[in-house]
């Protein structure tokens, strides 16, 4: 039988704590960073790819738009899917909100509806661009993050 000295039983103990500190919000459970850059294919039809702590294949759709009078203010409903590369990661999540067609800043809020952390609440930012990194040339696109939050009961 071998006994551990005291100097073996510090460092196992350090080491298990930066193990620990370096466990990725996803993993963790706690609220995650979803990156994405996305755009129009056809119609309402969205594709893209995501990044962050959940990199993967982003498709989504627009259920729903309208526009305000002056067109300044758009109203949106949209699905948004995450095919993880961990596909224990993948979501789908049900979105409403807005964007500015003067600023090109969309904020909108939803849930999950089916997958990973199913039920939890999303938060999604993205900013219209031209020209974005991946994209097809000449392509309306949008950079952003969808924030996910713990799904409830966890």
């Amino acid at each position: 039988m071998k006994i551990i000295n005291t100097r073996t039983r510090i460092a196992l103990f350090a080491g298990a704590i930066v193990l620990f500190l370096q466990v990725s919000p996803a993993l963790a459970g706690g609220p995650v960073e979803v990156t994405f850059t996305k755009w129009i294919t056809s119609g309402t039809d969205m594709a893209g790819f995501t990044g962050g702590d959940v990199p993967g294949v982003f498709v989504g759709e627009v259920l729903q738009r309208q526009l305000s009078h002056n067109s300044h203010v758009g109203r949106l409903e949209a699905m948004y899917e995450v095919q993880a590369e961990d596909p224990d990661h993948s979501f789908s999540a049900l979105i409403r909100g807005g964007s500015s067609l003067i600023t090109g800043v969309g904020l909108l809020d939803g849930r999950i509806l089916a997958g990973w952390r199913t039920g939890a609440q999303v938060h999604v930012e993205f900013q219209a661009m031209t020209n974005c990194e991946g994209a097809p040339p000449g392509a309306a696109c949008f950079v952003g993050t969808i924030y996910v939050e713990q799904a409830p009961g966890q």
